[in-house]
């Protein structure tokens, strides 16, 4: 039987031994490593983990990208589904020059999930890619 999101939030979290607060904490370290300066408060952040947690509340892309970076898996990986259960990735584009330049590992899209993918492509402005290898 799949789990649920919320059920799956929780135990990935419970399983690290951390509390709400220790895992808000992680998404606002995650956040900010990714450069996210909009991040909420603790108090905030602790009060959407309840409801995530609860399936109150639908958990957004930017938030499901933290939480990979915080748990030290790939968006893949993210959700109640085995990998097996996933659909497959569509073929792949040709690879991204600019992106192999910043980093190797995401210059083939297919080895990402197609959401995160066209998340990238509409977020990193061509000007930004300079800045970015600097970082890495």
């Amino acid at each position: 039987m799949a789990e649920t999101l919320s059920t799956w939030l929780r135990r990935q979290r419970e399983a690290r031994g951390w509390t709400r607060r220790e895992m808000a904490r992680q998404l606002i370290q995650a956040g900010r490593d990714t450069g996210d300066t909009s991040m909420p408060g603790m108090d905030s952040i602790g009060h959407n983990i309840h409801r995530w947690e609860r399936g109150r509340g639908g958990l957004t892309e930017r938030y499901k990208l933290h939480y990979c970076r915080a748990f030290g898996i790939t968006p893949d990986q993210f959700g109640a589904d085995p990998p097996a259960s996933h659909p497959p990735v569509p073929a792949a584009a040709p690879a991204n020059p600019q992106l192999a330049q910043v980093r190797p590992d995401l210059a083939d899209p297919s080895l990402l999930a197609p959401p995160v993918v066209a998340y990238l492509r509409d977020k990193i402005p061509e000007w930004e890619i300079p800045r970015l290898r600097q970082r890495c």
